[in-house]
């Protein structure tokens, strides 16, 4: 699933990418999630296009779940109000 989530709180539209198991909306099954952060100058799309990980994903039912994190180290910026990253992550993933 490729797709853009619009953020207020990052005053912007933010890329994600997921995979989906081939099971997954057959049955009523509550599935682990993996989020997969990708490096510096990299993007969510590093994943799908540097690694494996269509394929690895095969072998195990799982979400899996690329957020964009931009060039900032997954930190708010102290300079830039409407970069606040870590705490989009948070609030999106483990809330």
């Amino acid at each position: 699933v490729f797709g853009n989530l619009q953020s207020k709180l990052m005053q912007r539209e933010i890329p994600y990418r997921v995979i989906l198991p081939t099971s997954y909306g057959s049955a009523k099954v509550k599935y682990p999630v993996l989020y997969l952060l990708h490096g510096l100058f990299g993007s969510c799309d590093n994943w799908l296009n540097n690694t494996k990980i269509n394929e690895y994903s095969e072998s195990f039912e799982a979400i899996i779940v690329m957020v964009e994190g931009g060039d900032g180290w997954y930190s708010d910026s102290q300079k830039v109000f409407s970069n606040k990253i870590k705490k989009y992550i948070n609030i999106r993933m483990f809330y």
